[in-house]
């Protein structure tokens, strides 16, 4: 087996190194799981973009503006509940994209899709219960929440790739990363500050396209383009970054089993015995990483 696919314990800089290679050899793979699952998500934003104008105009033209607030929070409430959705469905597919790349196995768009439709129950109330703890935690004080946050932050590998109820798979979650805390906190602000500077620079090219507009005489037409264009800015960088956080969660649940269940040797079995009956082939793609 090449040494580079060779499944051994990760420290920080290992870790963040294969998931920048996995990043870029599989880019067109990641950002179309991605993208396909925002898609709503972005067709949403803009829409409410242009409503949120005309609302406001007619806030400014009829006194009586309690129609159109009730229409305004229930469009705020249905795009986090979409956000939500998509979300979780994106993160849950890349998860598994990754997973198979990582193991040496094709991989597509749609089969991802596929696996994740078959969990997306479960996924969805982890993620809900999740986030409520984590959001109490931070009300509570900052640091407790940020502690969830990293106690958690491997759930979804854990729920799409093993067949576990959503209390087993917090509770497994946990457990796996016990041992492994300031690693995660580690390559989750690496990833932020990453992150954060991709989405920055993003955001800042397509703002560049409505100061280009700045002059133009039709100020309603100008508001309703700016705010298409920093839909599709914000969109545009989410895209680009979220697959980073798939594929890291992703190689942090490997690095746990690996250290504490000897994956690597289960799979270094599975690895010889797979060699044997194809003749010597490997089944690892050492292109994946």
């Amino acid at each position: 087996m090449n040494d580079e696919l060779c499944f051994e314990p990760m420290d920080l800089g290992t870790l963040l190194d294969r998931t920048f290679k996995i990043y870029f050899r599989n880019i067109k793979l990641l950002l179309g799981i991605v993208g396909v699952s925002y898609l709503p998500l972005l067709v949403f934003g803009i829409f409410f973009a242009i409503f949120f104008n005309f609302f406001d105009e007619s806030i400014t033209a009829s006194e009586d503006i309690v129609g159109p607030v009730i229409i305004l929070f229930a469009g705020a409430f249905g795009f986090i509940i979409l956000y939500w959705l998509s979300m979780t469905f994106a993160a849950a597919a890349t998860c598994f994209a990754v997973s198979k790349r990582y193991l040496g196995e094709p991989v597509g768009v749609m089969e991802s899709f596929r696996h994740v439709s078959t969990r997306l129950g479960p996924l969805l109330v982890a993620q809900l219960i999740v986030g409520l703890i984590v959001g109490v935690g931070a009300l509570l004080c900052l640091l407790p929440g940020l502690f969830l946050l990293v106690a958690y932050a491997i759930v979804i590998p854990v729920m799409t790739l093993e067949n576990v109820s959503s209390e087993d798979g917090r509770t497994r979650a946990w457990d796996l990363l016990k041992n492994y805390r300031w690693m995660t906190v580690g390559i989750l602000l690496l990833l932020g500050f990453i992150s954060a500077g991709l989405s920055m620079g993003v955001s800042m090219f397509f703002q560049v396209g409505g100061l280009v507009l700045q002059g133009s005489e039709n100020s309603e037409m100008l508001m309703v383009i700016m705010m298409i264009l920093s839909q599709l800015g914000s969109m545009a960088a989410s895209i680009l970054v979220m697959p980073l956080n798939g594929i890291a969660t992703t190689l942090l649940y490997y690095n746990a089993r690996i250290r504490e269940e000897g994956f690597d040797l289960e799979m270094l079995a599975e690895n010889i015995l797979g060699s044997d009956e194809r003749g010597g082939e490997s089944p690892y793609n050492a292109d994946a990483y």
